[in-house]
């Protein structure tokens, strides 16, 4: 597992975007990280590959999106490091992404007027 401890400034559109002791690269992963689990098909998505590993046409069934919808979000995610792409590789040469949970738990914490976020993901 590893953890994510950026303290945000309260008045930031509510994402984390001004981040005391980070860099504009942990600013980006924190905002795509926010922005994602703000958007509840990506949640959906992220509930539906907590058992197995599911390729974008599972995806897209079992959360009833469109194919191209489970692509942008499943990119989304995988942006965020929420998920994880496998691939399977076929005989008959059709290769299959499969999508995997990497996230284990989200804490946002504030405390004397800054917030705290705590990511901690499957390794």
């Amino acid at each position: 597992m590893s953890d994510i401890h950026p303290t945000a400034r309260r008045g930031t559109k509510g994402t984390g975007q001004a981040v005391r002791g980070a860099d504009s690269a942990d600013r980006k992963r924190i905002d795509s990280l926010l922005d994602a689990l703000n958007d509840s098909d990506a949640r959906t998505i992220l509930e539906a590959t907590v058992e197995r590993p599911q390729s974008a046409r599972e995806i897209s069934e079992t959360c009833d999106l469109s194919l191209s919808t489970t692509y942008r979000k499943v990119d989304a995610l995988t942006e965020a490091g929420l998920l994880e792409e496998h691939t399977e590789v076929k005989t008959t040469g059709n290769n299959v992404s499969r999508y995997s949970l990497r996230l284990d738990s989200v804490r946002i914490s504030i405390r004397d007027g800054t917030f705290d976020l705590q990511v901690s993901r499957c390794d």
